[in-house]
């Protein structure tokens, strides 16, 4: 479990460290102020902890971690959720607006990682090119380093 501390303050869970790092540092473009684009960064962190999270990345936990989840129904939820994210990505550049957010920065690892427990991605395109505007973004740390 990820945790964070920041003098006094030490927050837990990677949807909260995301949250707390942009409201401290007022960074709107990635968690904005609107009420309707905020609501939207916060459905895809919602995708991601739940959705994302129960497919692609319960599927590589069994496989690289050797958790005890049931593998079969990782990838039945992968399918789906990856089918649902393509068809979204082929029509927006983003997840939850017109740049990046921390809607894209809370579900990259996840899909970015897919592979490693055996969820191929060349069935989704959008998604792939999506992947790759993330990699290309300025400071992108590769999930490798």
């Amino acid at each position: 479990m990820p945790v964070l501390q920041d003098g006094e303050t030490v927050i837990w869970d990677s949807q909260a460290i995301l949250v707390y790092l942009a409201e401290k540092y007022g960074k709107t473009e990635w968690w904005p102020a609107a009420p309707a684009a905020r609501a939207r960064v916060v459905e895809w962190l919602s995708v991601s902890v739940n959705e994302i999270q129960h497919g692609p990345a319960d599927a590589r936990l069994v496989k690289k971690f050797d958790y005890s989840l049931r593998y079969d129904d990782a990838v039945a939820a992968s399918a789906r959720t990856l089918s649902i994210i393509d068809r979204h990505l082929a029509d927006h550049a983003w997840l939850a607006g017109d740049g990046p957010t921390l809607a894209d920065c809370a579900a990259y690892p996840y899909l970015a990682l897919a592979p490693e427990g055996g969820i191929a991605l060349d069935a989704y395109p959008a998604l792939r090119l999506w992947l790759a505007r993330v990699e290309a973004l300025p400071g992108y740390i590769s999930v490798d380093a």
